[in-house]
């Protein structure tokens, strides 16, 4: 599941938006985003998050 689109390939983007150039690192860089939780009560679980993340990017 894809969370983050580029306003340019975004189907509002595609109708209304203006492209000077390739998107190429914009492209590139959406398909390699990752999203990190935030919501309050973080705080209880900020330990566990930061060494899941650690372990998946060991």
């Amino acid at each position: 599941m894809f969370h983050y689109v580029p306003l340019h390939s975004a189907p509002m983007g595609q109708k209304l938006g203006r492209v000077c150039g390739s998107m190429s690192h914009t492209d590139s860089l959406s398909e390699r985003l990752v999203r990190m939780p935030l919501w309050l009560g973080l705080e209880d679980e900020q330990a566990r998050i930061i060494q899941e993340a650690t372990n998946a990017l060991a």
